[in-house]
């Protein structure tokens, strides 16, 4: 894939005991079109998660949430290069990658990060995951992407890792 990363690694057992029941510290929403409720991850759990990874890309961290992410409009990242997800549980749904101009249709800021709400009518999807339980992937998000829900889709909960690190760099890191 070109814009995304399938890692050989595992999820850390800390990440999958992380509790979902902590305060919501950000909720982003493009209208009704994108919903991801992010949730506090302590110092000490974030090291834990990062110990899997080379030293440089815990270096190049800027946030570690736990997140239950929904359905997601086409969208790109503006402040961080990409972004690691370890999926503790996905269900049916794809995370799809778009080439095009990216024309904004609205733009949403939460804690310092914004993104950029892409009109899907100038894009052309060019490839797709489908995460599994267990999986972790590295994500271009400077690329327009979005998520896609299929038959019986309710949410995904990864643990996010947002990286000032670029996506081909990471993965010098990584694979």
């Amino acid at each position: 894939m070109k814009y995304a990363s399938k890692l050989n690694l595992r999820i850390p057992d800390v990440a999958k005991q992380l509790r979902r029941n902590t305060k919501i510290i950000g909720i982003d929403g493009v209208k009704e079109k994108m919903r991801i409720f992010r949730r506090y991850v302590t110092r000490a759990e974030s090291e834990q998660i990062l110990s899997i990874f080379h030293l440089k890309i815990a270096e190049a961290v800027k946030f570690v949430f736990i997140s239950n992410i929904g359905t997601v409009a086409a969208h790109v990242h503006t402040e961080e290069d990409c972004v690691i997800n370890l999926y503790i549980e996905a269900s049916n749904a794809k995370t799809v990658f778009y080439d095009g101009m990216v024309v904004p249709i609205k733009d949403h800021e939460w804690e310092g990060k914004t993104y950029f709400g892409a009109d899907e009518s100038l894009l052309t999807p060019v490839e797709y995951f489908e995460a599994a339980s267990g999986d972790i992937w590295v994500l271009n998000t400077g690329q327009p992407h979005a998520v896609i829900a299929g038959d019986g889709f309710e949410s995904r909960w990864a643990v996010q890792i947002y990286l000032s690190m670029p996506f081909t760099e990471t993965l010098k890191y990584i694979n």
